[in-house]
C-alpha cells in the first residue's frame, strides 16, 4: 500500500483545494461528556477521525487496484507521443496488507487489436470522448482479471521534478554500464544524436534527469546487453518508483506531519500528472495504512521469464507489429492464476530464499509426509529445496531452524517458524556443532523425536 499511497500522493495533484480541507475538517470534530471540543480536529491524522468521517479505498473482493501510464511528453515526435511508455499496475491487498507492482512491456501483444499495448490509446483514444483511455484500462483489466479503482498518467518532466523536489533518491545498479540514451532536442543535421550516460556498479544518489534516464534507456552503448530489453526497463522503472517511495518514507514525522508534507507535493506536481477517480478522502484512506502495510511491494514484469522460460509468455515475431512478447492462453486465465499463486506465496517470491533440510534424526530417510518433507510441496518460488541426510545427532531433540540471511528473508522464515510451531530462529549452529551445508538462507535441522515422559504413579 506504500507504493501505491506513493502513486495516489504524486498524481493526485492540486484538484482538492484548501475550502475541500476546511470542509472534511468539521467532520472530524470531537467532544468530551461535558461538550467541551477537544483539540484532535485535524483532518489529515487518521488518529482524529470519528465514526462520522473514516474513508476507505475503493476495492473489490478485498483488492484495491490501479493503473498508471508514463506518457512521452516530449515535443517535436508528433502522433508517437500517444504511445504509453511505461504500463504499471498496482494493487493492494487489503487482507494481508501487501502491495503488488505489476509492469507489462510496451511489446505486449492484444491480439484482439492486432497491436502492441503501447499503441492502443494511440488509435483507441478518440473512440470514447468521455474517456479516451477507457480501451487501455480495459484491457489491462482483461489480462490481470481485475478491476481499475484508480488511474493516472504521468509525464516524464513529472518525474524529474518529483525525485527533485524530494531531494534525489538512491538507486543500487548491479554491473557498470554505459546508457545510449537519444538527444530529443537535436535537429537532423546535430552532430549529437545521442547522450552517454555512465552508470557505475554500486548504490548511488541520482537526481530527477538521471533516474529518468535510469527508467527509461533502451541502448547499452557498454556493459550487459540484458539492461537494453524492455524487461529491464519496467524492473529499472519498478526499482525507481520503490525508491522515490523509500526516499519518502525514510523521513522521521509524525502520520499528520507526513500528510502535511505530501499535500504539499501534490500541489506541486500538478502539470505533469492527472489522475482520475480518486477524491480527496481517497487520499485520506491511503495514509490510515502508512504505518501497518507492508512497504516492500511485490515486483512482477509480464515477460517471457515469468513463471519459467517461455511457459506463460514467448517471444515471437508478427508480419505487421514485429518484436513482440505474447501470452500463451489468449484469454490470460494462466497468467491470472499465476498471479494468484505470487499472493498466495508473497513473501517467498519476493525473497526467493535458500533453504536446506538437514537430517539428524534415528531414521535414515525421512517419511515422505515428515512436515520437513512435507514443506516443499506447501511452498513455492523458493531459489533452491534440498535435503541432507547425516548421522544421528545427541545436541538436541525436535526441529530447528536457523537464519544466516541476518532478517533479509524474514517473510519466508516467520511462515517456517509457524508452520513447525516455532516461535523463533535459532541463532548460534556452532553450539549444535552445526554449520552450513550450501550456502542456504533457511536451514531446518531435523533431530531425534522428543522423548515423551510419563510421571511415575
Amino acid at each position: 500500500m506504500v507504493s501505491v499511497l506513493v502513486v495516489l500522493l504524486i498524481a493526485g495533484g492540486a484538484v482538492f483545494g484548501y475550502m475541500r480541507l476546511q470542509a472534511l475538517n468539521s467532520r472530524v470534530e470531537k467532544f468530551d461528556e461535558q461538550g467541551n471540543k477537544l483539540e484532535c480536529t485535524n483532518i489529515l491524522n487518521p488518529e482524529c477521525w470519528t465514526t462520522a468521517f473514516r474513508p476507505q479505498l475503493k476495492q473489490t473482493n478485498g483488492f484495491t487496484n490501479g493503473l498508471v501510464l508514463g506518457m512521452d511528453s516530449r515535443t517535436g515526435k508528433g502522433d508517437s507521443l500517444k504511445n504509453t511508455d511505461t504500463i504499471m499496475f498496482f494493487s493492494f491487498n487489503h487482507e494481508t496488507q501487501k502491495t503488488m507492482l505489476v509492469s507489462i512491456p510496451r511489446d505486449f501483444y492484444i491480439p484482439v487489436y492486432a497491436a502492441k499495448i503501447n499503441a492502443i490509446y494511440a488509435f483507441t483514444g478518440n473512440r470514447n470522448p468521455d474517456d479516451p483511455f477507457f480501451y487501455i484500462k480495459e484491457t489491462v483489466s482483461q489480462i490481470l482479471g481485475q478491476p481499475i479503482h484508480y488511474f493516472a498518467t504521468v509525464r516524464f518532466e513529472g518525474v524529474v521534478d518529483a525525485i527533485d523536489k524530494i531531494g534525489g533518491i538512491e538507486v543500487c545498479v548491479d554491473d557498470t554500464l554505459t546508457a545510449q540514451y537519444p538527444n530529443d532536442n537535436a535537429k537532423p543535421s546535430d552532430a549529437q544524436q545521442w547522450f552517454f550516460i555512465e552508470f557505475p556498479e554500486g548504490c548511488q544518489q541520482m537526481d530527477g534527469e538521471k533516474a529518468l534516464v535510469w527508467s527509461r534507456f533502451r541502448y547499452v552503448a557498454k556493459g550487459p546487453s540484458s539492461y537494453a530489453s524492455d524487461f529491464s526497463r519496467a524492473r529499472r522503472q519498478q526499482q525507481v518508483t520503490e525508491a522515490v517511495k523509500d526516499k519518502l518514507l525514510a523521513e522521521d514525522i509524525s502520520v499528520a506531519e507526513r500528510a502535511e508534507r505530501y499535500w504539499s507535493l501534490m500541489q506541486t506536481f500538478n502539470e505533469s500528472v492527472d489522475f482520475y477517480g480518486v477524491s480527496f478522502e481517497d487520499i485520506l484512506a491511503g495514509l490510515a495504512f502508512i504505518e501497518t502495510a507492508d512497504r516492500s511491494p511485490i515486483n512482477v514484469v509480464l515477460d517471457p521469464a515469468l513463471g519459467g522460460i517461455n511457459k506463460l509468455i514467448y517471444a515471437t515475431s508478427h508480419p505487421n507489429a514485429g518484436y513482440i512478447i505474447q501470452a500463451r492462453d489468449s484469454s490470460f486465465k494462466t497468467i491470472q492464476s499465476f498471479i494468484g499463486r505470487i499472493w498466495d506465496n508473497a513473501d517467498f517470491y519476493k525473497e526467493q530464499p535458500k533453504i536446506v533440510v538437514l537430517n539428524l534424526s534415528e531414521e535414515k530417510i525421512l517419511a515422505k509426509d515428515h512436515p520437513a518433507v512435507a514443506l516443499k510441496d506447501k511452498i513455492e518460488f523458493y531459489e533452491q529445496f534440498q535435503y541432507f541426510n547425516e548421522d544421528t545427532t545427541e545436541a538436541f531433540t525436535g526441529i530447528k531452524v536457523f537464519d544466516f540471511t541476518a532478517g533479509k528473508v524474514n517473510g519466508s522464515l516467520n511462515y517456517i517458524l509457524d508452520y513447525f510451531g516455532l516461535e523463533e530462529a535459532e541463532e548460534f549452529p556452532e553450539l549444535y556443532d552445526l554449520k552450513r551445508k550450501n550456502n542456504e538462507d533457511i536451514l531446518i535441522v531435523v533431530g531425534p523425536e522428543k522423548l515423551e515422559v510419563t510421571a511415575t504413579p
